[in-house]
């Protein structure tokens, strides 16, 4: 019994950041289903040959975190913080519990997405009403863009990037707390750069279009999505890929969480 309220009570600290941080809550935005142009055209700058783009359909609603998942809320389920920025110069609010060190609102990094998968397992056993989950690449696209069709969620200004934005030319070669920069039109906060976002798909040079695609059911790399703290501004592009194993972990790598209602 004891332990069943414990871990009620840890669910919803999940859900919260501790005082003096950015943002006080950290909050599931609802993404609606519809359809897109994945990737990007064959004639836009900097575009990589892996973003074939083509026609996506979400057949369903979803919700996304709108922001990365942090290391206060890493340890409130994993018991440990794996970060490499997580000291007292780290962040202005740095703690320690237990004898871990953590930059709280800072995003976890140096996560695999094995390590990710122990989570969400985690997790999911205290989780009655909703299941989480990474989200697909698809999904991760469609909400990053915000309904936008331009190279970023924030337009093809690149000036703005710094309003939007946590890369190699603003970071200090650090992450920061998740929420201080503008968010994409649909609430989301640092789909561009602070660290890499690893999603479900396996990866493929040539993905799929059509209705909710997944990555190929064989294969052995992850994707990873929107840049990171140490990216040039090209790598946050919203159709930008990259991929891993997924024994694979850096300090620029985190990730966020989707649940299914």
């Amino acid at each position: 019994m004891k332990q069943t309220l414990l871990m009620a009570i840890l669910i919803t600290l999940l859900l919260k950041s501790v005082s003096g941080v950015a943002r006080e809550n950290i909050e599931f935005v609802p993404i609606y289903g519809g359809s897109f142009m994945m990737g990007s055209p064959e004639n836009a700058p900097d575009r990589n040959d892996n973003e074939k783009q083509r026609f996506v359909t979400i057949t369903y609603n979803y919700e996304i975190m709108s922001t990365e998942v942090t290391q206060m809320q890493w340890f409130m389920v994993m018991k440990n913080n794996p970060s490499q920025f997580k000291g007292a110069s780290d962040c202005d609010n740095h703690i320690s519990i237990s004898g871990q060190e953590l930059c709280p609102n800072n995003p976890v990094e140096s996560v695999s997405w094995n390590d990710i998968k122990e989570f969400i397992n985690k997790l999911n056993q205290t989780a009655h009403s909703c299941i989480y989950r990474l989200p697909t690449e698809a999904e991760w696209e469609y909400a990053a863009r915000g309904g936008t069709t331009s190279a970023y969620s924030f337009g093809d200004t690149l000036f703005r990037a710094k309003d939007y934005s946590w890369y190699s030319n603003n970071s200090n070669t650090e992450t920061h707390p998740v929420g201080l920069k503008k968010s994409n039109p649909y609430g989301l906060y640092d789909v561009h750069g602070n660290v890499w976002e690893w999603v479900e798909d396996t990866y493929t040079t040539s993905p799929l279009g059509g209705n909710d695609p997944t990555g190929p059911a064989s294969g052995f790399a992850r994707v990873l999505r929107g840049g990171s703290w140490s990216s040039l501004l090209q790598y946050l592009r919203s159709a930008n890929r990259s991929h891993g194993n997924p024994s694979f972990s850096s300090n620029s790598v985190g990730f966020r969480l989707v649940r299914t209602l």
